[in-house]
C-alpha cells in the first residue's frame, strides 16, 4: 500500500522525518508536495484519482498557499474518509505556530487572510496595464474561490477526525497505525 503524504513544499524538511520515522512501518510513502514555485501544480487535482489513504499535513503554509488551497473544500469534502489531517507548526518544535482551527478566531485569520489576498489583487489589476489579462482574471478568479471557501473547509476540518503532530508522533505513532486499520 501506499500512503500519500501532502503537505507544503516548505514544510519537507519536517515530513522527511516523520517518512523516516515511519518506514519501519513497511508501508510505502509517496510526496505530494506543493509550492508557489509550481502554481501549475494543484493538489486536488493531484490525489483527485489516489486510491489509497492520504496524510495531509496542514501548515500556516499551507493554508496561504493557493496551489494546496484551491478545490481544496471539494476535495476534502469528497476523500475525507481517505484522508487524516495533521497540523503542523511553521516552526518545528514551536506549537504555538500551529494553524488553530479550534476558535473562530483561528478560522477568521484564515478568512481575512484570503479576502485581503483577493482585494490586493483587483486594486492591482485597476492600477496595472495587463500583458495577460485572462491569466491574470483566472488566477483572480481561483484567489475569490478560496476566499469564499477557507472558512468552511476550516470548519469541516475541525469537525473530522485530526491531530496535531505531537499527537500524532505520541506512543510511536499509534493514530498512524489505526487510521490505516480504519481504511484498508
Amino acid at each position: 500500500m501506499k500512503i500519500a503524504l501532502a503537505y507544503n513544499e516548505e514544510d519537507s524538511q519536517l515530513i522527511k522525518k516523520l517518512e523516516t520515522d515511519l518506514n519501519p512501518s513497511g508501508y510505502s510513502f509517496v510526496h505530494f508536495d506543493f509550492s508557489k514555485s509550481k502554481p501549475e501544480y494543484l493538489l486536488y487535482e493531484a490525489l483527485a484519482d489516489y486510491q489509497w489513504p492520504i496524510l495531509l499535513f496542514v501548515s500556516d503554509r499551507f493554508l496561504k498557499s493557493a496551489t494546496s488551497m484551491t478545490g481544496m473544500l471539494q476535495f476534502f469534502q469528497k476523500k475525507e474518509d481517505q484522508i487524516y489531517p495533521i497540523l503542523l507548526p511553521s516552526e518545528e518544535g514551536d506549537m504555538s505556530t500551529i494553524p488553530d482551527i479550534e476558535r473562530v478566531g483561528g478560522i477568521i485569520k484564515y478568512i481575512n487572510y484570503w479576502q485581503e489576498h483577493y482585494l490586493d489583487l483587483r486594486k492591482q489589476k485597476r492600477e496595472l496595464q495587463l500583458a495577460d489579462e485572462d491569466s491574470f482574471n483566472a488566477h483572480l478568479k481561483r484567489i475569490r474561490e478560496i476566499s469564499t471557501e477557507v472558512g468552511e473547509f476550516l470548519r469541516q476540518l475541525r469537525a473530522s477526525t485530526y491531530c496535531n503532530i505531537n499527537e500524532f508522533k505520541a506512543e510511536d505513532y499509534e493514530i498512524f497505525l489505526e487510521f490505516l486499520d480504519d481504511t484498508t
